[in-house]
């Protein structure tokens, strides 16, 4: 709880800057989740200025309970998104992503920021009333910008400058030589491997990134058709050099009436083409390891850089240059994303209320992956994999809906009735050739082709019903048929509801004027857990063509494998005060996944191996989630608004059958075989396996000497990977055209290994014996440990954190010489600062192990907006 407080009061301290959402109160999404739902709404308009390359940027941080972590510093890195904890070990975390009506199959977003409308957040029952099973983790809803009224150009555009905000703490050249010295002194033969050089390998590999990006925009309206279409471009280099992000993207929206706006249909293509260059990220971890006192170049016969020899030959056992690993290796990759969907809502004349909704969307995604290495490279003699990955995914979905609305006006009452079906299909293929050793004259060519399918078939009937505007009542039900299980008839009902109490309009409250709303919320759901599991899992069907061909099995799995169930109960309450200059929500949640699914150990026979994929007891979160939306300064030259959210979420893992002993998981450099995490009962998913170190008097770890806790192994289990607390704080000011906004994040209760210090942190790291040096991380000058110490618990760090995500400030012009014209110019920093007592380069890890990652770069931007 110190802890926590400090970082508390540093957020609180810190409260500047800049984000919207409301709830559910105020937002339409359909009748089932504005009367009942827990829904919160991010516009685009109102999110951070800079530059967004994917739409997870434009909401983290701004949800309760919804933790969004980037994979990596790298502008073409993917996201983990996390909703209310963990909730299964086999399938995606993520909530489903639904862009205008289309169900995104692997969760990748590929839209362009700037076409973007707004997101929706739908957490509670509202999600599976409205989506369905794949919803069990909450949706993300995205609507994209539509035509407009009038015609309307808008230019949006942005030139960057990004650098590397820290570096890893290893040992200079000068501190290298030193210690070196110090611990072979006499020793001629190991004192002689250093060079005269004095190189910091990271500056070397690292560079100041350069990048910009453009949109355009056309909406309007033509013979009462209304239009949108747009063009993109964005040219974002990596701070690793050689790391080069190229996309563009382009979109197409159509939205007519018909036969007296009673039926209205929508048509959407949007399409993302990139051709990107990728660093070798091998070159970061050797850079943090290289010997400092080597040069980059010495002219050698492997494009004249410094390589470790031995008998005339390169030592492959020795770490590789790290600017060779970038210039001498070339990875491309070419990405076309196309998705598509027609959809129309008819009103049928001859009876009032009654509608029918159709959609039918298809996605197609191909991706050309290539890497050569030069025939001059050190390693090309011995391993130097060169080849394609070519992946073909072809997504369709239908949906088919009825539904029929009635207002009873004898009681006051509005009744909705629905059915609905729909199906979907995805298949994926990856073909993969590679030949591994190219200088070699014997065959070494590795071929193989993997191919996925999946079905999935739901029929979905619900009631909403509301009293007096007052009382809603939500009864949904489903029935599904997936064919990633392996008896495809398996089909189960499951069911959802939710109650809504508005209790401003009772009597008892009409004449509390400071209360502008005030609603209390229930929810039930059962349902399956279809957020896809990996359907490799089951169905892979791999040919391998090398010096030897042959098949290649699918994984085992018990042939009664179910499906995971997730159980969830919410309650909440909304409020308002002071005509809505306060406003804000608790919920309190219990949601518990059943049937998890893991590839556990089975004794028996089931093939050739004993483990396999089945059911194995149950993961359960609780928490509660906070959000806070205040207007401190509402006039006509000045407005302020502060937005805050915070949750709380404790997660368990119980009732194992088969990995009751634990699962092991989490590899760590410094050895072969070894890991830092595991899954066991009674403890948090993400929990550390380690010894617990003992320390002297003044608080120096003591080599090899832990404490042994009536286990023999002296392995104890602690921390997590997870924070328990996820906190969100943003202020949005504006006086006359100015404007400044900030956003930060802070994530609290979550612990990292710190592999860079356990890996690089011990004398024995600075010689190697086959006949070469590496470079030790500054952490060996306070512990002095000699040898490598994996699982001391000295290196599992506490890395709560508070993130200054964004800092923007910019001026709004109105009729430039005296036109039409607008235009907006902002500066902003992204990625500002950092407070944490974690010892490493970066305390968030999507991992929870940081080891040689990607690092997040601090960008700073000039942007301009021109309306028309």
């Amino acid at each position: 709880m110190r802890h926590f407080s400090e970082y508390f009061f540093v957020f609180v301290m810190l409260f500047l800057v800049s984000v919207h959402y409301t709830d559910g109160q105020s937002l339409m999404v359909n009748d089932s989740i504005s009367n009942t739902g827990m829904v919160y709404r991010v516009d685009a308009k109102d999110s951070p200025k800079g530059v967004n390359i994917s739409p997870e940027e434009l909401i983290q941080g701004q949800i309760p309970g919804l933790q969004i972590t980037s994979n990596s510093g790298s502008p073409e890195s993917d996201f983990t998104i996390i909703n209310r904890g963990i909730g299964s070990l086999s399938t995606s975390t993520s909530p489903l992503v639904i862009v205008d009506g289309m169900f995104q199959y692997d969760n990748m977003i590929s839209l362009n920021p700037e076409d973007i409308e707004s997101i929706v957040m739908v957490k509670d029952a509202s999600a599976l009333q409205c989506f369905g099973d794949m919803a069990a983790n909450g949706a993300l809803i995205i609507t994209t910008k539509k035509g407009s009224a009038t015609f309307h150009i808008r230019y949006s555009g942005n030139v960057s400058v990004s650098e590397i905000a820290k570096k890893a703490g290893v040992l200079s050249a000068s501190a290298f030589r030193t210690l070196l010295s110090q611990q072979y002194a006499g020793n001629k033969d190991v004192i002689g491997l250093m060079g005269n050089a004095s190189t910091d390998w990271q500056n070397e590999i690292y560079q100041t990134a350069v990048g910009q990006d453009h949109h355009l925009s056309l909406s309007g309206t033509y013979k009462g058709l209304p239009y949108r279409v747009s063009l993109g471009q964005t040219n974002q280099e990596g701070i690793l050099k050689t790391d080069n992000y190229r996309r563009t993207t382009t979109t197409l929206s159509l939205t007519p009436s018909l036969l007296d706006n009673t039926l209205k249909i929508h048509l959407n293509v949007n399409a993302s083409f990139n051709n990107n260059t990728i660093a070798n990220t091998n070159a970061i971890g050797s850079a943090i390891a290289f010997d400092p006192t080597q040069p980059v170049m010495n002219g050698s016969k492997y494009g004249g850089y410094f390589t470790w020899m031995s008998y005339g030959a390169p030592l492959m056992a020795a770490t590789k240059n790290p600017v060779a690993l970038l210039n001498q290796v070339h990875q491309t990759d070419k990405t076309t994303r196309i998705e598509g969907n027609l959809g129309a809502d008819y009103a049928l004349p001859f009876l009032p209320g009654l509608h029918i909704e159709g959609n039918y969307a298809y996605g197609y995604f191909r991706e050309n992956y290539q890497e050569t290495n030069d025939s001059d490279a050190a390693w090309y003699q011995t391993y130097a994999p060169t080849g394609t990955d070519h992946i073909t995914q072809r997504n369709r979905q239908f949906n088919l809906q009825l539904g029929y609305s009635k207002s009873l006006e004898a009681i006051d009452g509005k009744l909705n009735v629905f059915f609905g079906y729909s199906h979907m299909s995805y298949r994926s293929t990856n073909d993969s050739y590679y030949t591994i050793y190219p200088a070699s004259t014997s065959p070494n060519a590795n071929f193989s082709q993997q191919i996925d399918e999946s079905h999935f078939t739901s029929f979905t009937g619900g009631v909403d019903f509301t009293l007096k505007d007052t009382y809603s009542l939500s009864a949904h039900v489903q029935k599904h048929l997936d064919s990633q299980f392996p008896t495809h008839s398996k089909s189960d009902w499951m069911s959802s509801g939710s109650l809504a109490w508005n209790m401003k309009h009772e009597s008892f409250l009409q004449h509390a004027d400071w209360l502008s709303d005030l609603q209390l919320r229930l929810s039930y759901s059962n349902t399956w857990s279809l957020n896809p599991l990996n359907a490799s899992a089951l169905y892979d069907f791999v040919v391998s063509n090398s010096t030897s061909g042959g098949l290649v099995r699918p994984y085992n799995f018990d042939p009664n494998v179910n499906p995971e169930t997730v159980l969830t109960y919410d309650a909440g309450v909304g409020f308002g005060m002071l005509n809505q200059r306060i406003t804000g929500g608790v919920n309190v949640y219990q949601r518990t996944t059943n049937n998890i699914i893991l590839y556990v150990p089975i004794s028996g026979g089931y093939g050739s191996t004993t483990y396999l994929y089945a059911n194995d007891g149950k993961l359960t979160n609780k928490g509660i989630e906070l959000h806070l939306g205040i207007k401190p300064i509402v006039s006509k030259q000045m407005t302020w608004t502060l937005n805050y959210s915070f949750s709380y979420n404790q997660n368990r893992r119980t009732d194992a059958k088969y990995s009751s002993a634990g699962l092991l998981y989490g590899a760590i450099y410094g050895g072969t075989g070894n890991y830092i995490l595991i899954i066991k009962n009674n403890f948090p998913v993400g929990s550390f396996d380690a010894y617990q170190q003992i320390y002297d008097a003044n608080h120096k770890p003591i080599e090899g000497d832990y404490a042994t806790n009536d286990n023999p192994m002296g392995f104890h289990i602690e921390h997590q990977i997870y924070p328990t607390i996820l906190m969100g704080l943003s202020s949005n000011f504006t006086y006359k055209k100015w404007f400044l906004n900030c956003s930060l994040h802070a994530n609290i209760g979550n612990y990292v290994y710190n592999n860079i210090d356990a890996s690089g942190g011990n004398l024995s790291i600075l010689y190697n014996s086959s006949g070469f040096l590496e470079n030790a991380s500054r952490n060996v000058l306070v512990t002095h440990f000699r040898t490598y110490q994996p699982y001391s618990d000295y290196y599992i760090q506490n890395a709560s954190f508070v993130s200054m995500d964004n800092i923007s400030a910019g001026y709004t012009f109105d009729k430039l010489l005296d036109t039409k014209l607008g235009a907006t110019l902002y500066v902003a920093v992204q990625n500002a600062f950092v407070i944490t007592g974690y010892k490493g380069q970066d305390p968030e890890q999507a991992t929870g192990i940081e080891q040689a990652s990607y690092p997040r770069a601090r960008t700073f931007v000039v942007g301009l907006s021109v309306d028309l």
